[in-house]
């Protein structure tokens, strides 16, 4: 017998395991579930007729991630010697988006967003899934459906708070050509998609997947309390809010509905939200860097203040993600060199996800508390010898 919904919300919802990706809600045929945003935290709820088809179960994320097989399927072999720390790749290059207009409006380099308009201008999708702020609550995060450079521009920007993105997917059925922009969780639950037959109609017309950098993804609490106890704004009263508005690295900017703007600087808030408002779910996974997009995108960080600023790191991964990326930057879109992989591995979501995340996932497992299983076992890997995160301070011994 196939598992119902209330089966995945005993094993998977009520136990602290749901990422929040939204894929139940966004395969299910009877659409019988929808997002509960009533919640602090979105969660997945049954608001019609359950039919046992067991669909929600087998695209879950939560608590199953069967990363062998899905490499396998996607990129033809599993990781190799040296890609513990990163997954599967074939190149990494530091780029940046040549449009200035979407340079400005993007978190750093527009990477991201210049090859959704590389695709969108080239026929090749005329669709996209992705992360955006809700429009009557302008304080939320929603998922977005975007049509084109517009709706590009607007949903441009990291969000710090959980965003169902895969909740939309059965919208997107006027679509034919799609691409989706997810976090880890929102890319595992895709590639399990892929082999559910029931679900090739819909998983056909995925033609990419851009895979973003992840150390956590935190609790909305965290968002009210900025606003509430540091910009002195209640979220009722808030008109717009950008997570990553100026500058690079860019900062928090609300706009009040009666014309305050308040800004606080990304070093001052950041480590609130990764530390103190960090979800537990998050913190039991060990996927920063989107091991299983066609192309992996984040902040390109180095040691040298002001270096890399409005840069993003990209990792190429899967022959589509090659192919996409090397015509956009045949075409103008994107300009990048070829960088070591050395030099990405100076990322504080590495540690938060491959050194703090893999050794709390060892420690939940020792208890036998509630686990998401990757199929990898849960090893620390260290950093290449010379690849530290942080140089000791003078009068500080070197380890």
């Amino acid at each position: 017998m196939k598992e119902t919904f209330a089966d995945l919300a005993r094993s998977v919802v009520d136990r602290g395991l749901c990422t929040g990706c939204g894929a139940c809600v966004g395969t299910c045929p009877a659409s019988a579930l929808e997002m509960d945003y009533s919640l602090d935290e979105p969660e997945p709820c049954q608001t019609g007729e359950c039919t046992s088809c067991g669909i929600c179960s087998r695209v879950c994320p939560g608590a199953d991630i069967p990363f062998p097989e899905i490499e396998e399927r996607v990129f033809g072999r599993r990781r190799g010697p040296g890609e513990e720390l990163v997954g599967v790749h074939c190149r990494v290059l530091s780029a940046r988006a040549t449009d200035e207009e979407i340079l400005r409006a993007g978190s750093s380099g527009g990477v991201t967003s210049a090859l959704l308009d590389f695709a969108f201008r080239e026929g090749i999708i005329d669709g996209a899934l992705g992360a955006g702020m809700d429009v009557a609550r302008p304080y939320r995060t929603a998922p977005v459906l975007i049509c084109g450079r517009e709706g590009i521009l607007a949903a441009a920007q990291s969000k710090y708070a959980v965003v169902p993105v895969l909740s939309l997917l059965k919208r997107a059925g006027d679509f034919k050509r799609l691409a989706v922009v997810g976090l880890p969780c929102h890319v595992h639950a895709l590639r399990k998609m892929a082999v559910l037959e029931e679900l090739a109609s819909l998983t056909s017309k995925i033609r990419f997947v851009l895979g973003l950098f992840c150390a956590s993804c935190p609790f909305y609490t965290g968002t009210e309390h900025l606003l509430r106890e540091i910009c002195g704004i209640e979220p009722e009263d808030v008109a717009s809010l950008e997570y990553r508005a100026g500058k690079w690295p860019g900062g928090l900017r609300v706009r009040s509905r009666d014309g305050r703007e308040v800004t606080v600087d990304r070093h001052q808030y950041v480590y609130h939200f990764l530390v103190f408002y960090s979800r537990d779910r998050c913190q039991m996974c060990y996927d920063w860097s989107n091991e299983v997009a066609d192309i992996s995108l984040g902040d390109r960080w180095t040691p040298q203040t002001g270096e890399g600023a409005g840069l993003n790191t990209v990792i190429v991964r899967s022959e589509t993600g090659g192919e996409l990326y090397d015509l956009a930057c045949k075409k103008g879109f994107v300009d990048s060199e070829d960088i070591t992989l050395e030099s990405v591995l100076r990322s504080g979501a590495l540690e938060a996800k491959k050194h703090a995340g893999m050794y709390r996932l060892q420690r939940r497992m020792a208890k036998n508390w509630p686990v998401p299983e990757y199929h990898y076992p849960p090893r620390i890997y260290p950093l290449p010898v010379g690849e530290r995160h942080f140089a000791p301070r003078k009068g500080q011994r070197g380890g």
